[in-house]
C-alpha cells in the first residue's frame, strides 16, 4: 500500500516534460492502481547488420520502490548482448496522459513530430531518432479474468531511423528502419500465459498478437487488410509444424504456423532468421532476479525475421517479411 501511495504521489507531482499530444496508439502514460499494472514501450531498430531493441517500462509491482527501468538488446555478428538499468520512483518523470518517460538512465519522448530515445548503461550508450510515417494500429483489449486486461498498440510499423551506439569504447553511427510497440496491462502475464506472441508486417496489412495459455491453447487475434478494409479475421484452425529446440533459449518452437481464417483466407508463417535474444534474469540485479523467479521460471525474449504468405480466393498471393517477437515465460 505504501508503494502505491508513493507511486500515485509521484504522478501527481510530475512536471510536464512531454507536452506534445500524440495519437492514442502510442498509449500515453496511464497509471493503474491494480497490483499487476505494467506499461511498456518497445522500439525495434535494424540497420547495417545491427538489430537493437530498446525497452522502457513502468510498473507498480516493485520490488520495493523499484518501479521503472530501461533495457537494451543488441544483436550483431551473430551475438546477443543485453543491458538493463532499474530505478526507484524518485528518478521517474512522467505525466498522466502524455507519451514517454525519463529517469536517471535515459528518456523517451516526442519532439517536433519525431520519437527520440536515449539510454545509458555501464558498458553502452544509445541515442535514437525515428521519423514516424503513417499511423499504426491500436489492437482491441484482451479481456482476461474479471476486469483484467492487456492492450497492445503498434504506433510505428516501419519508419526511417538514425541511431548512435557507443559500446566497448567504439561509436557506431547507423541509419535504418524502426518500429515501435506499446503495451499496457493490469495483471502480470504469468497469471494467464506461458508465452506471448507479436507478429507485425511493415506494410500494415498484417498484424497478429496473442498468447499461449496455461492449458497450452493458443489465444490469438489476427488482422488483415489495408486502411478501412483492415478487419479481424477470426482464426478457425491453427496447426504448427517442424517443431525444434531453439538453441538460445532451449524452448521447443514450431518452425511453421498454418492458419485458416473465417474469411476463407489462409496464412502461413515461417519462422526465419534469428535477430537476437535476451535471457531476462541474466541482465537484472540479483535482488530483482530473486523476485522475478517467483513469477517466471525461464523468461526469454526472442526476435526473428519471419515470412508470411496469404492466400485468399480470387486474389493474388500476398507475401511479406514479418518482425516476430516471442516472449517466453514458463515451459
Amino acid at each position: 500500500m505504501i508503494r502505491k501511495i508513493v507511486f500515485v504521489g509521484l504522478i501527481l507531482l510530475s512536471v510536464p516534460l512531454f507536452a506534445q499530444a500524440v495519437p492514442s496508439v502510442y498509449q500515453p502514460f496511464q497509471p493503474l492502481k491494480d497490483d499487476g499494472y505494467v506499461q511498456i514501450w518497445n522500439i525495434n531498430f535494424s540497420g547495417k547488420g545491427y538489430h537493437i531493441d530498446l525497452i522502457y517500462m513502468i510498473s507498480n509491482v516493485g520490488p520495493g520502490t523499484l518501479n521503472n527501468g530501461i533495457s537494451m538488446l543488441v544483436y550483431s555478428g551473430g551475438q546477443s548482448r543485453s543491458f538493463t538499468r532499474e530505478h526507484t520512483d524518485e528518478s521517474l518523470r512522467v505525466v498522466v496522459g502524455q507519451f514517454g518517460m525519463s529517469n536517471r538512465s535515459g528518456e523517451l519522448k516526442m519532439n517536433a513530430g519525431r520519437v527520440e530515445a536515449r539510454a545509458e548503461f555501464d558498458q553502452a550508450n544509445v541515442q535514437l531518432e525515428i521519423q514516424p510515417g503513417s499511423s499504426g494500429m491500436l489492437m482491441p483489449d484482451w479481456k482476461l479474468r474479471g476486469a483484467e486486461f492487456f492492450r497492445i498498440g503498434l504506433p510505428i510499423l516501419r519508419s526511417p531511423a538514425r541511431l548512435t551506439l557507443q559500446m566497448d569504447g567504439q561509436t557506431v553511427e547507423l541509419t535504418g528502419v524502426a518500429s515501435m510497440d506499446s503495451i499496457i496491462a493490469n495483471t502480470l502475464p504469468h497469471e494467464y500465459a506461458k508465452r506471448l506472441y507479436l507478429f507485425r508486417g511493415p506494410s500494415g496489412q498484417f498484424q497478429m498478437t496473442g498468447y499461449l495459455d496455461k492449458e497450452k491453447s493458443y489465444k490469438l487475434k489476427l488482422y488483415y487488410g489495408n486502411g478501412a478494409n483492415r478487419r479481424e479475421d477470426r482464426i478457425v484452425s491453427l496447426t504448427s509444424e517442424a517443431e525444434e529446440t531453439e538453441p538460445f533459449s532451449g524452448y521447443v518452437l514450431a518452425r511453421v504456423w498454418k492458419i485458416a481464417g473465417e474469411s476463407g483466407c489462409s496464412y502461413e508463417i515461417r519462422r526465419g532468421e534469428f535477430r537476437g535474444g535476451m535471457y531476462i534474469l541474466q541482465s537484472v540485479s540479483p535482488f530483482l532476479r530473486w523476485i522475478l523467479r517467483t513469477f517466471f521460471a525461464k523468461p526469454f525474449i526472442l526476435n526473428y525475421e519471419s515470412t508470411l504468405s496469404v492466400r485468399c480466393a480470387g486474389k493474388p498471393t500476398f507475401n511479406e517479411r514479418l518482425w516476430s517477437s516471442y516472449f517466453l515465460l514458463n515451459e
